[in-house]
């Protein structure tokens, strides 16, 4: 009997119960005794239950939309400014062509594809470069078409020399013109 008072204390319940209990032994029927325990019985906290409703899912859902609808779309920008690179870095030497070109010569009038000291256009696709020419020194670089088009217009990155005070001065390359800015490729 001891034991028993002790786990029923352990377990939670009231002194009213231990009291039955102990009355219970010698006064009623096992029948009884479990009816009366049963009837005043500490309630059980009953572990919740966990989970999502219908609702907050649909608002996780709703917040995930929102924003795969504004990063996808920048990723993919991202992810042809990198391709564009390929583009900017193609008019690397043709840029020191040109510089060589207009110390030589004192002016970008003569700095043409394939003449003092400039190297020869490309006509051919090469990589995300379709085309690339030089005339009186302005490099003109036309990108391949993965890279949309613009007014029904190929992308184009454009770089113009500035030659203030003649050669000696410095160049200065003006890089804001040429398709590229507009469609945010060259920025």
């Amino acid at each position: 009997m001891a034991f028993g008072m002790y786990f029923l204390r352990k377990v939670g319940y009231n002194r009213r119960v231990i009291h039955i209990y102990t009355q219970g032994v010698a006064k009623m029927s096992v029948r009884d005794f479990l009816s009366e325990l049963l009837k005043v019985r500490k309630p059980s906290t009953v572990a919740s239950q966990s989970g999502f409703t219908l609702l907050e899912m649909l608002v996780v859902i709703a917040v995930v939309g929102v924003l795969a609808a504004i990063a996808v779309p920048r990723f993919q920008n991202s992810l042809q400014k990198a391709q564009f690179v390929e583009v900017v870095n193609a008019a690397g030497p043709y840029k020191a062509g040109v510089e060589l070109c207009i110390q030589r010569t004192g002016g970008a009038a003569n700095c043409n594809a394939g003449t003092n000291g400039i190297p020869p256009s490309i006509n051919a696709a090469v990589g995300n470069v379709a085309g690339l020419g030089v005339a009186a020194g302005t490099i003109t670089v036309t990108a391949d078409a993965r890279f949309g088009a613009q007014n029904n217009a190929a992308i184009t990155y454009v770089l113009i020399p500035n030659v203030p005070n003649g050669a000696v001065g410095g160049i200065t390359w003006n890089t804001t013109t040429g398709t590229c800015v507009a469609a945010g490729l060259c920025d």
